[in-house]
C-alpha cells in the first residue's frame, strides 16, 4: 500500500464496509443515500481536477471520494444516538479521533513550510511531481522555487524525476530548465519513479560517505516522505531534513484529503 495505484479504492472499500455495518447496525436507508449524495458532490467537484492531473489522476479521485465517505460515518453515528447510545457514542468519538487527526496533519504540513535546511548540508533534492507539457506543473514550481530559497550558498541542487508515459520529458530535466537561472549547480536525477527512489538514486548520484541532504517536497507530502527517509536509513548510512512548499490553494483541500488517507494506510 506504500505506493499502490489501488489506494483509493481500498480506502473506499473500506468506507463502504463501514456503511456496511452502520446499516447492520440499524442506521436507516435514507441516511445512506444522504452518505451517496455527498460522494456524488465531492466526485463532480474533484474530477475536472483529476482529468487534468497528473498521471495518476484516477487515484486522487477515488481516494479523495474515499475520504469523504469515511467523514460521512458521522451521519451514522448520529442516526444511531437514538436506538443505540452507546455505539453511537463510541462511533462519534472514533469519528472525532479521525478528524482530530486531520487537523494535526495539516498543522504539521504547514509547519514544514518554515523548516530551514542547515548550512552544512551536502545538496538538496528536489522530489519530482506532474508536468504541464515540458514544464514543471504549479506545484512542482514551488517546490522548486522552496529549494532555490532554502538550500545554502554553494550547495548543488539535486533534481529528481523519471519521465511518465504522458510526460515529453523528464521531470528533472524538465526542472533542470526551470532553475536554469537559480545560481545553484543543477545535478540531474531522471531515473526514479517514487519517493523511495527519489532519495536512493540521488544519494547514489551524490557519491558521499554519509551526507546530509535537505529533502523539498510539498508540505501535504512531508510526513511520508519523512517516514521513508527513515526506513531507507536501514539500508543507507545518510542524514536528512525535509521540507514543505506551500500547495497551490485550488488544490489543498482535495490533496490534503487524499494524501491523509494515504499517510494512514501507509502507516498501517
Amino acid at each position: 500500500m506504500k505506493r499502490s495505484n489501488w489506494v483509493g479504492v481500498v480506502a473506499l472499500a473500506i468506507a463502504e464496509l463501514g456503511w456496511g455495518a452502520l446499516l447492520a447496525l440499524g442506521v436507516a436507508w435514507p441516511v445512506w443515500w444522504a452518505h451517496v449524495a455527498v460522494l456524488a458532490a465531492v466526485a463532480v467537484w474533484q474530477l475536472p481536477m483529476a482529468l487534468r492531473s497528473e498521471k495518476r489522476g484516477w487515484v486522487h479521485l477515488s481516494t479523495v471520494v474515499a475520504a469523504a465517505g469515511m467523514f460521512t460515518w458521522g451521519f451514522g453515528g448520529l442516526a444511531l444516538l437514538g436506538s443505540r447510545p452507546v455505539l453511537a457514542v463510541v462511533g462519534l468519538l472514533t469519528w472525532a479521533f479521525v478528524a482530530g487527526g486531520l487537523v494535526l496533519f495539516v498543522a504539521a504540513a504547514y509547519r514544514s513550510r518554515s523548516v530551514s535546511l542547515p548550512e552544512t548540508c551536502d545538496a538538496t533534492v528536489v522530489l519530482g511531481a506532474g508536468l504541464f507539457r515540458d514544464r514543471p506543473s504549479p506545484l512542482l514550481a514551488l517546490r522548486c522555487d522552496q529549494a532555490v530559497r532554502l538550500c545554502p550558498p554553494g550547495v548543488p541542487l539535486i533534481v529528481s524525476g523519471g519521465q511518465g508515459p504522458d510526460e515529453p520529458c523528464t521531470e528533472a530535466d524538465a526542472m533542470r530548465r526551470y532553475l536554469s537561472g537559480s545560481g545553484h549547480t543543477v545535478l540531474c536525477e531522471e531515473a526514479a519513479t517514487n519517493t523511495r527512489e527519489n532519495i536512493l538514486y540521488s544519494l547514489d548520484l551524490l557519491g558521499l560517505h554519509n551526507p546530509h541532504i535537505g529533502i523539498v517536497t510539498s508540505d501535504f507530502h512531508v510526513l511520508r516522505t519523512r517516514g521513508l527517509a527513515r526506513e531507507l536509513q536501514q539500508e543507507r548510512s545518510f542524514s536528512f531534513t525535509v521540507a514543505g512548499s506551500a500547495t497551490p490553494a485550488s488544490a489543498r483541500p482535495a490533496v490534503f484529503l487524499r494524501e491523509f488517507v494515504a499517510y494512514v494506510l501507509w502507516l498501517l
